[in-house]
């Protein structure tokens, strides 16, 4: 049963944050060799605010068998089976942002 048509899975890496530990992250969520699969991860740079950089990475999975095996991950990461399905079953999309305060403001400066 197809579930989804097309999955993208983005992430944002600020210029303060270690976008290298990120990027490990995000790939640990596909659970199959992009390479191998021959998909591509679009990495774009772009300027925040106060110009501040920022690291996007980006994967679009259009074929079944890749929205299929990640959904299937996914749900095993949440503790259910990989072949679990619910018509109560929702996926939500969210966003999160953190905020800290520049080490100058910190010292009193």
């Amino acid at each position: 049963m197809k579930i989804a048509h097309n999955i993208k899975l983005s992430v944002f890496a600020h210029e303060e944050e270690d976008a290298e530990a990120i990027l490990q992250k995000f790939l640990d969520l596909v659970p199959f060799d992009l390479e191998q699969e021959k998909l591509q991860m679009k990495q774009t740079t772009a300027s925040g605010v106060r110009e501040q950089k920022i690291e996007i990475f980006e994967i679009l999975l259009t074929k079944e068998k890749h929205t299929s095996k990640f959904l299937a991950a996914l749900k095993a990461k949440c503790g259910l089976a990989e072949d679990y399905w619910s018509e109560r079953l929702e996926f939500q999309r969210y966003r999160t942002t953190s905020y800290a305060e520049s080490q100058n403001r910190k010292r009193g400066q």
